[in-house]
């Protein structure tokens, strides 16, 4: 919850999914890291189709 607030939700979900994968899924990097592109790539396909928006968090709205 503090990443998604600090960071944004794509970002803190490309960062604990791939985390979660090694430690509690025992995954190879390599295999995380390609489930976690898929799965960045369907969170932000899906909500992309039904229009949604996100929380951005506080660190994105002040770099861009």
């Amino acid at each position: 919850m503090a990443l998604v607030w600090l960071i944004g939700f794509v970002p803190a979900m490309a960062v604990f999914f791939p985390a979660f994968l090694i430690v509690a899924g025992k995954v190879r990097p390599l295999t995380a890291a390609l489930l976690t592109l898929g799965a960045v790539g369907f969170i932000s396909g899906i909500t992309w189709a039904m229009t949604l928006r996100l929380p951005q968090g506080l660190i994105a709205p002040l770099l861009f």
